[in-house]
């Protein structure tokens, strides 16, 4: 298995249910992250401050829905739960229209069942396990030509056209949620 391969879990949901999660990409993760630095200006001119109003049970909502992979989850008359992929590229409405549906899907989950998928969700993407660490540990995994420890050398940074002006947002364009539903 290589490195950037995704690595999927399945959640028991019991009575023969169950539900596919896998490990989300930086940048997936980032999408889903983004209802927890929500910031907005409260007050007026002379009086203004910043409150940050992180949103927890949209990100733990993102969360689920982006990590999902499958299921085999049926409404009360045993048609199953929609659960599109999310075409690889897709974006603006095309991927707004497939999010919509899988969120429909999650918002629809009993609480107990949405928890545990999102517990699942919650261990693939956090923090290495010990067993990983020892594994992949981090020391001497890069350096330069000349075997020292440290970066091999300066990246170069790019500028003007195609350049990244603040994470995720590219100069002279504005950044859009891919979660947002």
């Amino acid at each position: 298995m290589g490195f950037l391969s995704t690595r999927t879990k399945t959640v028991d949901l019991g009575d023969g249910f169950w539900a596919e999660v896998r490990e989300l990409t930086s940048q997936e993760y980032g999408d889903v992250e983004r209802p927890l630095t929500q910031a907005k200006v409260v007050g007026d001119a002379n009086n203004a401050r910043m409150d940050m109003s992180p949103d927890l049970p949209e990100f733990r909502r993102r969360l689920v829905t982006a990590a999902l992979t499958g299921w085999n989850l049926t409404d009360a008359d045993d048609e199953l739960l929609p659960l599109p992929d999310i075409p690889e590229g897709a974006t603006g409405q095309d991927r707004a229209k497939v999010v919509k549906v899988r969120r429909t899907s999650v918002d629809r989950l009993p609480q107990w069942a949405f928890e545990k998928i999102r517990e699942l969700a919650d261990q693939l993407n956090g923090p290495r396990s010990r067993d990983e660490v020892a594994s992949f540990p981090d020391e001497d995994v890069s350096g330069g030509a000349d075997g020292s420890g440290g970066t091999a050398g300066a990246v170069p940074v790019p500028d003007g056209v195609g350049a990244v002006d603040e994470v995720g947002v590219a100069v002279g364009r504005a950044a859009e949620d891919p979660l947002a539903s």
